[in-house]
């Protein structure tokens, strides 16, 4: 996985609110160390209760990843959950 701070500079070069991001990242790369349930300065997340919560559990689970980010933030963290695969994708190349 890539940095953190080049995820914060592609965040803010698509035009992503930073602290959301990072919020979002945070979510993904850390589900063990969280609640299933917790409150953020963007609302509550909640882990879908069907997922391992595992590093990157978004790879895993796609579709339940989007339908929860679009519930916790709508598009802006379905946009930041993409961004964090997309990252992680090409680190991996």
């Amino acid at each position: 996985m890539p940095s953190w701070w080049v995820h914060r500079l592609f965040a803010n070069k698509f035009g992503l609110n930073v602290e959301h991001s990072k919020i979002v990242d945070e979510i993904i790369d850390f589900p063990h160390l969280l609640p299933n349930e917790f409150e953020t300065p963007f609302g509550k997340f909640r882990y879908p209760k069907n997922v391992e919560k595992v590093h990157d559990w978004v790879k895993y689970y796609p579709i339940e990843a989007g339908r929860t980010f679009m519930e916790f933030h709508g598009i802006e963290a379905v946009k930041a959950m993409i961004l964090h695969l997309l990252l992680d994708y090409v680190y991996e190349c």
